[in-house]
């Protein structure tokens, strides 16, 4: 999952390496542009800081890393592109980001559809499409589409697990790396780094047991191939990734088919290594490299580190089927049906209240969750950013 400022273009930067001056001068940047986004979360406090929304539950692969693998080809109906509209239109303001995920994507015959209703509704700004990649040719003619009616911001996140013997053995099929690359570079020809319009892949990489190793070279091969950098999460799951949730309102089936957590003995060089890269380079990885020093210390001791946003009300999830959540690791507590898709009347009702209410002691290191947190606790987020 990507937040914030998350389209990092690579063309920014006239080479790998900055000079310290340079350095300075982009960490000096990047504290003025998260104290505005600071300034931003705490004012604006009708607004929601992003949204997951889950399209569909059809996918073509079952990866070793995917907590939602339990959940995939259900047989869970795609969410129609008229009941988005009814969603987002009921929804006063995001002022980050909407997540399409699901599942595949892509796999939603409807998705350009979709994604304009979305899109065409007052509270949207940025929106994010997760991808696996692997539909080349569909890709390409939604992505097309998109683009000619396109007035905001819109990417699409490629989902990469290290370099292609990794990512292919982790994917379970071959030449999945290949065919990412291939959508890639499709993506990349309709990429328009200005607004109105903005347009562009980005890349993601889950870091796990198997491909932790590789941080390093795929951001190396993803610069000098796209001119773009990789953005990074943690594996996750509730067996091993979030504490103090009530019982009875966790998501006890969100967890990888196999795939666990590096090495504890690694964390703290898989940290090393990433912070010099984000100094190499500029700061690019801020956001990942924050908050993984916070997953690493919450993995370790099982204590909050900081106050979770999530039961403030500004990080909504919404199932294709319609129900909704707090956050992905909290069971949903209520359908859209009940209240005719109006997601504000949801949204602001006693059950929705008391659900968020329930579980204001919990924490987790899920980053769609720990960044706008982060975001909201200046101080904290400023001893990271200062580390860097």
């Amino acid at each position: 999952m990507a937040i914030g400022p998350m389209i990092l273009n690579g063309s920014e930067f006239q080479s790998n390496a900055i000079s310290v001056r340079e350095s300075m001068t982009s960490k000096l940047q990047v504290l003025s542009q998260e104290l505005r986004m600071h300034r931003g979360a705490v004012s604006d406090r009708e607004a929601l800081e992003i949204l997951i929304l889950y399209v569909t539950n059809h996918c073509n692969m079952k990866c070793e890393h995917c907590f939602f693998a339990d959940n995939l080809n259900d047989g869970t109906t795609d969410l129609p592109p008229e009941r988005a509209k009814r969603i987002f239109d009921s929804i006063p303001r995001i002022r980050e980001e909407i997540a399409i995920t699901g599942g595949e994507p892509i796999l939603h015959r409807k998705l350009p559809e979709l994604v304009r209703n979305i899109h065409d509704a007052e509270c949207s700004r940025d929106i994010q499409i997760n991808t696996n990649g692997w539909y080349v040719d569909r890709t390409l003619e939604y992505a097309k589409d998109i683009k000619q009616w396109n007035r905001k911001r819109i990417s699409f996140q490629i989902s990469l697990d290290g370099l292609e013997e990794t990512h292919d053995r982790i994917r379970g099929l071959e030449g999945s790396f290949q065919r990412a690359m291939e959508t890639a570079e499709n993506l990349k020809s309709l990429s328009h780094y200005s607004e109105p319009g903005f347009f562009t892949p980005v890349f993601l990489m889950v870091i796990n047991s198997q491909n932790y190793r590789e941080v390093r070279p795929l951001a190396e091969f993803l610069f000098r191939e796209f001119g773009l950098f990789l953005a990074i999460e943690l594996v996750r799951g509730t067996q091993f990734s979030v504490w103090n949730v009530p019982e009875g309102m966790l998501e006890d089936d969100f967890n990888p088919p196999s795939l666990e957590l590096p090495p504890e003995s690694e964390w703290d060089s898989i940290y090393e290594d990433l912070r010099a890269l984000n100094r190499e380079w500029g700061y690019p990885f801020r956001h990942f490299a924050t908050k993984m020093k916070y997953q690493f210390e919450m993995l370790r001791t099982q204590k909050r580190v900081v106050r979770c946003a999530a039961p403030s009300g500004v990080t909504p999830v919404v199932y294709a089927n319609g129900d909704v959540a707090t956050c992905e690791f909290a069971k949903p507590f209520a359908n859209l049906n009940e209240f005719g898709d109006d997601f504000s009347a949801l949204w602001n009702s006693d059950r929705a209240r008391q659900n968020r209410a329930a579980l204001t002691g919990c924490h987790c290191t899920h980053a769609c969750f720990l960044v706008p947190s982060l975001r909201r606790d200046l101080g904290k987020n400023f001893k990271l950013l200062v580390d860097l």
